[in-house]
């Protein structure tokens, strides 16, 4: 924990914390008793706006009896920059979506998780006091709950694109194209076509030609041009497996503030994309089973009653898909050329591997990437 969130954390009211325990126990009588504790989440993320995730757990009075309580406390600087990687993120919306329950009871599996209250601590930092999914279902998760909530996802974009809520914000539009410009693709693939004879780069690419990789990145150039024209909705933007929690029958959700409006599917892109960007097993288990969890999108989407074309849900697929399969190969280059230096140890920790191990572990990733330029191909036609 930063130093200065370590500060914030040890100053907190003892009546701000009973107002939390009182929410979080739904007992407005409720005492804090004893004593409580501060443990830092060490979470992956890229927003540098998020100073630090927490969680707070003791004893509380409720009903006369002794009673466990926890939850997590998000600490934000909206005034720090969100840095190239999460400029898309507006933590604003993140903050009315819970300060006023919005997507709570939309009637779809799939919710915000429970906010406790809001705390403004000083003219620069504040706090979320969120329900804690510490007992839910961790990542790495298995193909089932990819399934799950690829599923519940569907049904919860067909209803916004059907039943849209009147939201007290306007909503960013065709973020894929902002996350997109956001990155500095061209100079990369440049020095990856330069350098494909690099040993490190031939323990990536293996038999797939760095060609493959241009053309991915250019195919989605091409898509990007026409998905403002596809059938959008309200999506939840950020949709990848460390801000969600398959629990039971229903999905919850954390990080808000990527919330946009986008092609219907554009969420289950960063579902599959994004998990072929975490550690090596979960990426290749992501690979075999994408045709599962596509269906099961498909069927959460024809359960909102939803009944639109199927292709067009397939381009959406592809609006950040190619990003998350090009940095397989493109991150190698990185760390060939020193680029990716300055971001080592957030990339170590995504990838759970060092990065003399990342090259040679890219490779099943990559093999991917010829037969997702096909279909892009004739989905273009």
């Amino acid at each position: 924990m930063e130093t200065d969130a370590k500060s914030v954390i040890e100053n907190i009211r003892p009546s701000e914390l009973e107002s939390v325990v009182r929410n979080e126990t739904g007992d407005p009588a409720a005492l804090v008793s004893g004593k409580h504790t501060w443990q830092a989440i060490d979470a992956v993320h890229n927003d540098q706006r998020t100073k630090a995730i927490v969680r707070a757990s003791g004893q509380a009075l409720v009903g006369g009896a002794s009673r466990d309580w926890s939850c997590v406390v998000k600490l934000i600087d909206p005034s720090l920059g969100s840095g190239d990687a999460a400029a898309w993120n507006d933590p604003t919306i993140e903050e009315k979506v819970y300060e006023l329950g919005l997507f709570a009871d939309s009637g779809v599996p799939l919710r915000p998780a429970k906010c406790f209250g809001i705390s403004q601590v000083d003219e620069r930092i504040k706090l979320i006091w969120l329900e804690d999914m510490g007992k839910a279902p961790q990542p790495p998760w298995t193909a089932g709950q990819y399934i799950s909530v690829a599923r519940d996802a569907g049904e919860f974009n067909g209803l916004m694109t059907q039943e849209p809520p009147v939201l007290p914000f306007e909503l960013p539009v065709d973020v894929h194209r902002a996350r997109r410009n956001a990155m500095s693709r061209g100079q990369s693939i440049e020095s990856l076509l330069e350098n494909s004879s690099h040993p490190l780069l031939r323990a990536a690419l293996q038999d797939v030609p760095a060609e493959s990789v241009a053309e991915l990145d250019s195919l989605c150039g091409e898509l990007h041009e026409i998905t403002p024209r596809l059938p959008h909705g309200i999506a939840f933007g950020d949709f990848h497996a460390r801000n969600l929690y398959p629990l039971g029958h229903e999905t919850v959700a954390i990080d808000w503030a990527g919330l946009a409006s986008d092609p219907v599917g554009a969420d289950l892109s960063v579902l599959v994309g994004s998990g072929f960007s975490w550690g090596i097993n979960e990426a290749i288990m992501v690979g075999q089973s994408e045709p599962a969890i596509f269906e099961a999108y498909m069927d959460g989407l024809k359960a909102s009653g939803w009944s639109g074309n199927r292709n067009d849900v397939r381009r959406a697929f592809f609006t950040h898909l190619p990003m998350y399969l090009a940095w397989a190969a493109l991150l190698t280059d990185g760390i060939r050329s020193g680029r990716a230096n300055a971001r080592r140890d957030w990339i170590e920790a995504r990838r759970g591997a060092s990065f003399e191990e990342i090259p040679e572990k890219m490779a099943p990733i990559v093999a991917l990437i010829p037969g997702y330029v096909s279909e892009l191909r004739q989905l273009l036609e």
